[in-house]
């Protein structure tokens, strides 16, 4: 299967572009500060339910998005497929069979967080975007 990955629109009137300034391992769920470069406009990312697995990388490069879209235009993006979704899977003991897998990416400026998120639900449950 291919991936597919869709524009990810979490919240009304985002910039386009932002910085991950911070991802924060508090408990299980990673939170995410951002910030955009037009008027320092602030946001924090907190994540809901379980999250199975994620990824901070230093580096603003995500070769499977970057074959579908303009990454310096945006920062938020979601499928329901894809390679980490499957390594997930393996390393798991396929103990999440049965669940509905969703992988987020926010790929910032300068930096790219993945998380994986499976759930009983055929719908994801978004996180809280929340302005600072």
């Amino acid at each position: 299967m291919k991936e597919k990955w869709t524009i990810w629109n979490p919240k009304e009137n985002l910039s386009g572009k932002y910085y991950i300034d911070s991802v924060d391992d508090f408990d299980v769920n990673p939170i995410i500060k951002l910030s955009n470069g037009i008027n320092n406009k602030k946001l924090i990312i907190k994540w809901n339910g379980i999250i199975n697995s994620y990824m901070y990388s230093k580096s603003n490069i995500n070769k499977k998005l970057s074959e579908s879209f303009d990454l310096t235009k945006w920062t938020f993006f979601k499928t329901e497929y894809s390679e980490y979704i499957e390594w997930v899977k393996v390393q798991s003991w396929h103990l999440y069979e049965d669940g509905h897998f969703y992988h987020y990416a926010i790929v910032g400026s300068n930096a790219v967080v993945d998380i994986i998120i499976v759930t009983n639900n055929t719908t994801p449950s978004d996180p809280v975007i929340l302005e600072e």
